[in-house]
């Protein structure tokens, strides 16, 4: 790390593009970025996230800001103690490197034995304490019999040395901490139903396993998730998605600034109450064909409101029959509802037929006045638990080792 690089964090941290930033700091956008990837690759995790509105810091970032604001204090007081003895004391790009270097030398008081536990050649460690003698103005060490000592000014140089070392230290320190998932925050964004039935099973297994890790749940309807996941406010989205069944692969339809990672595909049944079960000659040990759901066509249906993932996925099952029997299937729905948990009490209430995927079925209240039938593969009633994130953004560790435990704990269910 180096002085212009954490002090282009600083800047970068209330601005709201990497524009403004390149305007700040007189330099193109494209500078900046490429500047940011290179911190980001050396410290090996993400500093900031970019959303509509502005540059979103991550939790590594936001841990680095605040060294990097005190070691930018640090670096205008030695300058201030510079120019007490330079009138124009020259910008120089410090960097940690050249700390660790100083301190060895100081440490073996001899340049051949520092370069030698540096793992440099003294030539090029001497030139390097040539340089900083013409930057600070006066020389850094002064030779004594048996080697080097610090110089009068030298002395007072390095009390920041020591501080500014210190810093790059604790930050090493600190992403190690959150490398190795004993600290750090995973922000999940959730609807509401599907959280009451996943999040139970799977944030036990994992704060039992990383017990360092802080969990934020924010729970929302999947429109509001995906304007919070463009404005970083989760770190991605668990959410049920609707595939392109009209691509030779199937695909979650998506947009440009969305993407899904697939995880488990999801079926759909056609519920009842228990006591209707002979009202209509359904087959007992088959899926449901669509002629079999024609004989439902004036039966009492209760459906999920319209404009609502899972009535598209009904809407898709109907549109299917029909192009399967040629038979328009539209049945009216007696009554409708958002919520799918309120679906599935007025079914056992004996207020008409619905349709719930599978894990609904056991949300909440008990199933067992309750008759499920699987649909034929060709109604095409299934949907997609995914993960949603930012296009160009990656998970962090710790939100990868989530969705890892999500899987283990799911697959028990979906395979």
């Amino acid at each position: 790390m180096k002085r212009n690089q954490l002090e282009m964090l600083v800047i970068m941290e209330n601005c709201m593009t990497l524009k403004e930033a390149a305007n700040l700091l007189h330099k193109s956008p494209s500078t900046i970025g490429r500047s940011l990837k290179s911190l980001e690759n050396e410290l090996e995790c993400c500093l900031f996230r970019y959303s509509r509105n502005s540059l979103v810091p991550t939790p590594e970032g936001k841990m680095i800001l605040e060294y990097a604001h005190a070691f930018t204090k640090l670096m205008e007081e030695m300058e201030h103690f510079l120019s007490s003895l330079s009138p124009q004391p020259a910008y120089h790009n410090w960097s940690e490197r050249e700390m660790n270097y100083l301190l060895m030398i100081r440490r073996k008081g001899n340049l051949s034995r520092a370069a030698e536990e540096l793992f440099v050649s003294q030539p090029s460690l001497s030139q390097m304490l040539t340089v900083l003698d013409e930057v600070c103005s006066f020389p850094i060490f002064e030779p004594v019999w048996n080697g080097l000592q610090l110089s009068i000014q030298g002395e007072i140089l390095f009390i920041y040395i020591e501080k500014m070392a210190t810093i790059f230290q604790e930050i090493h320190e600190e992403l190690d901490e959150f490398k190795n998932l004993r600290r750090g925050t995973v922000k999940v964004g959730i609807p509401v139903s599907l959280g009451s039935y996943l999040i139970p099973l799977i944030v036990p297994a994992f704060l039992k396993r990383f017990p360092g890790i802080k969990l934020r749940i924010l729970e929302a309807n999947s429109q509001k998730l995906k304007y919070m996941l463009r404005e970083k406010q989760v770190d991605f989205c668990i959410l049920h998605e609707i595939t392109d069944k009209t691509a030779l692969k199937k695909e979650l339809v998506s947009d440009d600034y969305i993407h899904y990672q697939q995880y488990y595909e999801e079926p759909f049944f056609l519920v009842m109450p228990r006591k209707w079960k002979n009202q209509f000659a359904l087959p007992k040990d088959t899926p449901l064909q669509a002629e079999d759901l024609l004989k439902l066509s004036d039966a009492p249906f209760v459906l999920v409101a319209k404009r609502q993932p899972l009535r598209d996925v009904i809407q898709r099952v109907f549109e299917n029959v029909h192009t399967l029997t040629g038979t328009t299937f539209n049945p009216t729905a007696c009554c409708s509802a958002k919520n799918m948990e309120t679906i599935k009490r007025l079914v056992l209430a004996e207020t008409g037929i619905s349709f719930l995927p599978a894990s609904y079925i056991h949300l909440y209240s008990e199933q067992n006045d309750l008759i499920s039938y699987p649909l034929a593969e060709n109604l095409d009633g299934t949907w997609t638990l995914a993960i949603a994130l930012p296009r160009e953004s990656s998970m962090s560790r710790s939100s990868q080792e989530f969705v890892k435990v999500m899987k283990e704990n799911l697959e028990q269910i979906y395979n």
